[in-house]
């Protein structure tokens, strides 16, 4: 996937590590990368993702989540709730969708980052 956004690849990047630190500078020094759909080349089901969008493991890129995907995805999550983003509720239904349709990696990981999102109120498909 090529994401033209350098800053945006920067937070998707310190997703990738677990680096929770860096993504809230990025976060706070852009707040727009928490609300902006950034164009990519992805089609299908990935494309213009938001960034939670990608703690989902879903489609996979770089092998398996990091050990802390929790903590990143709730570091995000803070973010868009400072920010009362009427995206939400869409931004985090559909990353409990692709964590649960997804092999993103180890299932514990997987399972407790599903279990995280929807105690923030995500709503799985079919819900």
């Amino acid at each position: 996937m090529i994401i033209r956004d350098t800053i945006f690849a920067d937070a998707v990047a310190a997703i990738d590590a677990g680096d929770v630190a860096r993504l809230d500078s990025l976060i706070s020094q852009h707040p727009r990368l928490v609300a902006d759909r950034p164009q990519t080349d992805e089609p299908g089901y990935f494309a213009d993702p938001y960034l939670l969008w990608f703690v989902a493991g879903n489609p996979a890129r770089n092998g398996p989540l990091p050990a802390n995907i929790v903590d990143v995805a709730m570091a995000i999550v803070d973010h868009i709730d400072q920010q009362n983003l009427a995206s939400r509720q869409a931004q985090l239904d559909y990353a409990v969708t692709l964590a649960a349709s997804g092999g993103g990696g180890e299932r514990g990981a997987q399972l407790a980052l599903i279990d995280a999102l929807i105690a923030r109120g995500a709503r799985p498909a079919g819900d």
